[in-house]
């Protein structure tokens, strides 16, 4: 899980996230992110009741997503607010499909440390 100071948490920051942020979209999730002005990244995870009316189910793709993102941050570029949300056809993927959509996402958005 992710420790409370890598979470956007207050309303603001996700009004700014929707704001100004870019996004970028795969067939499961839609990455909006934007610049911050801290040096560390900071993400939210949204997963409506489209994708399931089970809290379980949408706890558990929470979960697996959170998770994913934290063993990603070191290699993600600094100062970035990510908000990841969940489409319907989530449900269906494996943990390991779930990490190569996030990878895409990253890579496409050009966001990795070491792309320039």
């Amino acid at each position: 899980m992710l420790p409370k100071l890598f979470r956007v948490k207050k309303k603001k920051d996700f009004e700014k996230i929707y704001k100004f942020g870019k996004c970028v979209a795969s067939k499961y999730l839609i990455m909006y992110y934007v610049e911050n002005n801290l040096s560390f990244q900071r993400s939210a995870f949204s997963i409506s009741k489209k994708v399931s009316k089970k809290a379980v189910c949408r706890n558990k793709v929470k979960r697996r997503l959170s998770s994913i993102f934290y063993k990603k941050i070191s290699f993600i570029r600094d100062s970035f607010d990510f908000l990841f949300i969940a489409k319907k056809d989530i449900l269906n993927l494996s943990y390991k499909e779930l990490e190569n959509n996030i990878n895409m996402l990253i890579k496409k958005a050009g966001l990795e440390k070491n792309s320039c």
